[in-house]
């Protein structure tokens, strides 16, 4: 992968989330998201393998923290989900007043630009989304989301996929409503040994990696029922989750908090993959390696450099 050179002028500002996708031709994009600033917070860069060109840069400013790439409208082209809100007890330095909670679609037209919808059902808390992830919900063929809040309050919604009309609402509905707060990573896959989709998420609050399965009717169903804990950390420091097959043997494996995780049985198992070190807690998996068809062969950040 080619590296990133920082020209002057992209330093001013604190850099709170950083994504990168390969789409469109370009090489390898980015989307930056800066904390505090003068100039919109959102800005979409490409890497021409020795600088970067800013292509895209959003609207007012928001507080951003959580960012998935999916093609929603399904033309081949990327589009972006940006989870945004606001949480003062953490950054007590920072005026919020000027910042818009609300989450918004970036809506990809193949050249680098991007229409900005926001999700406008949005919790009236102005919540901070810290966990998202696309899946098909309902089974309509589209890609719906999925989204969980810091530590304001317990719930993890997803919201339906208006497609073709994107001028329209996004009706939004509960996973999740009870239990510990937290949640600041989740994805959609089939790890088990049924057909259907199942998501994984973190619950920092009660320090648990946990599954629950789609429901056959995810519209009518609120919250999903059979909520299972996949592992219980040690602390409520870990986090960090993507999929792949470790072992070879054509099934999704889960990969979190420098472990990864394969059903055994009516559970899953808990593989200690490395002593992983107290800083690599947060960060624990990287998907660079995972390729269709190729074992995984390693589990935390720093193991995958």
């Amino acid at each position: 992968m080619n590296r990133f050179q920082l020209r002057p002028g992209w330093s001013g500002s604190r850099l709170v989330m950083l994504a990168v996708v390969a789409f469109l031709g370009l090489g390898p994009l980015a989307i930056l998201f800066r904390v505090a600033g003068a100039t919109p917070d959102r800005q979409v860069v490409a890497n021409s393998g020795s600088v970067l060109q800013l292509l895209f840069a959003g609207g007012d400013i928001r507080h951003s923290q959580a960012v998935a790439w999916g093609d929603i409208e399904g033309d081949g082209d990327l589009d972006l989900y940006v989870g945004n809100g606001i949480y003062p007890q953490w950054i007590s330095w920072l005026d919020y007043s000027p910042y818009n909670p609300t989450d918004q679609v970036y809506i990809n037209n193949g050249r680098g630009r991007f229409t900005i919808r926001d999700i406008a059902d949005e919790p009236a808390d102005g919540s901070d989304t810290r966990g998202v992830a696309w899946g098909d919900m309902d089974g309509d063929g589209d890609l719906d989301v999925a989204a969980g809040t810091n530590n304001q309050d317990n719930n993890i919604w997803w919201w339906e996929n208006p497609y073709p009309n994107y001028g329209s609402d996004w009706t939004r509905r509960v996973i999740k409503d009870s239990g510990a707060n937290k949640h600041h990573d989740m994805m959609f896959g089939n790890f088990d040994d049924d057909p259907g989709a199942e998501l994984v998420f973190w619950n920092q609050g009660a320090a648990q990696l946990s599954l629950v399965n789609v429901p056959a009717d995810p519209r009518g169903t609120q919250p999903w029922p059979g909520v299972t804990t996949v592992w219980t950390a040690p602390s409520n420091q870990y986090e960090g989750l993507t999929q792949a097959d470790v072992d070879g043997d054509g099934g999704s494996d889960i990969i979190g908090g420098g472990r990864w995780f394969k059903r055994e049985g009516n559970g899953f198992g808990s593989l200690q993959g490395m002593a992983v070190e107290a800083q690599n807690q947060y960060a624990a998996t990287d998907a660079d390696d995972a390729r269709p068809g190729q074992r995984r062969q390693c589990l935390t950040q720093r193991e995958c450099r």
